[in-house]
């Protein structure tokens, strides 16, 4: 028998063994999400998804069974159904030996609420030894939570130096959500001190941004004056800018947007800061931005877009759609192409009456 006429026949052995092997009956729902077998693990999924909240119970039984697999399976569709969990037995597998355990525990508790017990989650967020994306996720359940111990973690947190700039970039825009004043001081100092990593200081812009405008605002606008500060860090002190409505930076803006020596990216995000204070200013290199190369540039350009709605650029929302290659920046242009479209039905309606 030839070679290629044996890889041939054991080819077709495997594919007949894969459709005619007997699968296992329908057992207990979590052993067969525990179940090395893929598509019996796949099939308990289904199942599980298909049971909606009322899954809690099964699931909850997962947290504590004797696979690491189970658990940690268990943890993940925990995540998915959310408000509906009790996220104290979720925070308690924080402690569970396996890491892989405890980063699905540590995402469900982003989506998880009405947890009364902060303590595991600051202690294992404290622990240096568990890895960055487990305590990224658990800095975001802590900034939902809203608690004095809570701030007091993530403060740790953004003031420790000695953390990867990853986790106090995330400590940082944390603290846009949670505290009061004391906080927002020292976003502003974050931002003005230039021995702090660039990702950390537009976080801590960023954060500004979330937060009422308040004595803090002006330190956004000190950023936005100093030419010595890079694009992406005027821009994001801009964005922060418009959410907050801060007037007194409008004249400022207005200088920005009409400036041509300024930077594409920093104009855009001016244009559109005004736009969201209801200032509308002339904004031709919209279009141009759209095709832009830098993918910054264009993403923020169709958000310039969304917040004015001019109906002269959905031509050039559609042009730029027809040739975007990124799945990101092509949501963003969608996004705004139907806020045109929906404000063009209004129009039409509107006029029809």
């Amino acid at each position: 028998m030839s070679l290629p006429l044996r890889w041939t026949l054991a080819v077709s052995v495997l594919v007949v063994a894969a459709l005619f092997w007997p699968r296992a009956p329908r057992g207990d729902l979590l052993e067969d999400l525990g179940s090395p077998w893929r598509p019996t693990a796949m099939e308990a999924a289904t199942r599980i998804q298909a049971m909606g909240p009322e899954a809690w119970p099964v699931l909850r039984r997962g947290l504590s069974h004797p696979s690491p697999r189970v658990r940690a399976r268990s943890l993940r569709f925990a995540a998915v159904i959310g408000e509906q969990v009790d996220a104290d037995a979720i925070a308690a597998c924080l402690r569970d030996p396996e890491q892989d355990v405890r980063i699905q525990a540590a995402m469900a508790l982003k989506s998880a609420r009405g947890w009364s017990d902060p303590t595991p989650l600051i202690e294992t967020l404290a622990d240096k030894k568990q890895p960055d994306n487990l305590r990224v996720d658990l800095i975001e359940a802590l900034g939902k939570r809203r608690t004095q111990e809570a701030t007091a973690a993530v403060v740790r947190i953004l003031n420790d130096h000695r953390e990867s700039v990853h986790l106090r970039a995330a400590a940082a825009g944390t603290l846009g959500c949670i505290g009061g004043p004391p906080e927002a001081a020292l976003l502003s100092r974050t931002i003005l001190s230039r021995g702090e990593p660039l990702r950390v200081r537009r976080s801590a812009a960023s954060a500004l941004g979330c937060r009422p405008a308040s004595p803090e605002s002006a330190t956004l606008l000190k950023v936005l004056k100093d030419p010595t500060q890079d694009g992406r860090t005027r821009s994001v002190a801009i964005t922060s800018l418009g959410r907050q409505g801060y007037r007194p930076a409008a004249p400022f803006l207005t200088e920005i947007a009409a400036d041509e020596k300024t930077p594409l990216l920093v104009r855009v995000n001016a244009a559109t800061a005004l736009g969201r204070m209801g200032i509308e200013v002339p904004h031709a290199f919209a279009a141009a931005a759209l095709t832009d190369r830098d993918e910054h540039v264009r993403r923020s350009a169709a958000d310039l877009v969304a917040v004015l709605r001019d109906q002269d650029l959905a031509g050039d929302v559609d042009r730029a759609m027809a040739r975007e290659a990124d799945c990101e920046t092509r949501c963003d242009l969608e996004r705004a192409a139907r806020l045109l479209k929906a404000q063009r039905d209004a129009e039409f309606s509107e006029g029809e009456e």
